[in-house]
């Protein structure tokens, strides 16, 4: 068990948008951009978010339920040459939890990300999400450790195993797009997300 209170998620593809993670933390109306999602009473907002950069390359695959097409995902596998923009949200881990329950569309269990985590950076490990053959259910079921952030824990959700690869849907690439645009990287949104897509036809876990 990790005796941080706190964590860094580290947040890439439509997560580099702090609207939607509010959408996750904050609730969010059927009607609006980001779908349904109901208000936690007792989960409160970052604290703090910041930009950062990852080892492990972003890659497109599976299928999308709110989306259609594609979603993004993190290559386990570090890709020193494919360095990932991602932001890092501080949270409570209760909040970390209700991410990966609702990333994974869990219905009968809240996932405990906490007792998952890899007790160093780079290693991974699998969530115990329920099995369904619906392919949006439990895509995100792997923990992936970063560094620490101010000796605080980082860590990702991601997959296991490289799904089909697949293209995004145009309006998921505009999320994206629209939560990069303010990087202090240098880095244009259109070419990155271009570079993913090339890349996701050879990605390796």
């Amino acid at each position: 068990m990790n005796g941080h209170e706190l964590v860094w998620y580290v947040g890439y593809g439509s997560n580099t948008l702090p609207a939607r993670l509010d959408a996750y933390l904050g609730g969010s109306a059927a009607d609006s951009r980001f779908g349904a999602h109901a208000a936690p009473r007792t989960l409160s907002l970052p604290r703090e978010h910041r930009w950062i950069t990852v080892p492990h390359a972003v890659y497109f695959a599976g299928v999308s339920a709110r989306w259609t097409g594609a979603s993004a995902f993190l290559s386990l596998t570090p890709s020193p040459d494919s360095d990932s923009i991602a932001r890092a949200y501080l949270l409570d881990w209760a909040a970390l939890d209700h991410i990966a329950t609702v990333e994974n569309a869990q219905t009968e269990q809240t996932l405990d990300v906490r007792a998952s985590l890899p007790t160093r950076p780079g290693a991974w490990a699998l969530l115990p999400v329920e099995v369904s053959p619906e392919p949006h259910r439990g895509k995100y079921d792997a923990a992936l450790r970063l560094d620490d952030i101010d000796g605080v824990p980082a860590m990702t959700l991601t997959s296991s195993h490289v799904r089909e690869r697949g293209v995004p849907a145009d309006r998921y690439r505009d999320v994206i797009a629209e939560g990069l645009r303010d990087n202090p990287f240098g880095v244009e949104p259109d070419a990155y997300l271009a570079a993913a897509v090339e890349r996701s036809a050879v990605v390796r876990r």
